[in-house]
């Protein structure tokens, strides 16, 4: 996630605030290595929840890790029954896909 932090594309976020976060992130590991994350922030009061940090390592884009995240999210935020699901792509690299749910 830094390298994206460091592109103004995700959210920086401190130390503290990735801590207090962690069990609403999933990750996707190959052989030992996290090769993408993204996060589900559910809104309770609102009935809603925010698709988040969504981060594929370089190397392993276009080989649908992204939208194995999405399923596992969207899987989750079945669980916990909200009406909406919302996520929003402020910037794109230049060959980057974005996703639309």
């Amino acid at each position: 996630m830094q390298p994206l932090e460091e592109c103004g594309i995700l959210i920086c976020r401190t130390d503290q605030e990735l801590l207090e976060a962690l069990d609403l992130f999933v990750v996707v590991e190959r052989e030992g290595q996290i090769i993408a994350c993204a996060a589900l922030f559910p809104f309770f009061k609102e009935k809603c929840g925010e698709v988040a940090a969504i981060s594929v390592s370089p190397d392993c884009r276009g080989q649908g890790q992204g939208a194995k995240l999405l399923g596992i999210l969207y899987f989750a935020y079945q669980t916990i029954k909200e009406d909406t699901l919302q996520s929003q792509t402020t910037k794109n690299l230049p060959g980057e896909a974005s996703v639309n749910i």
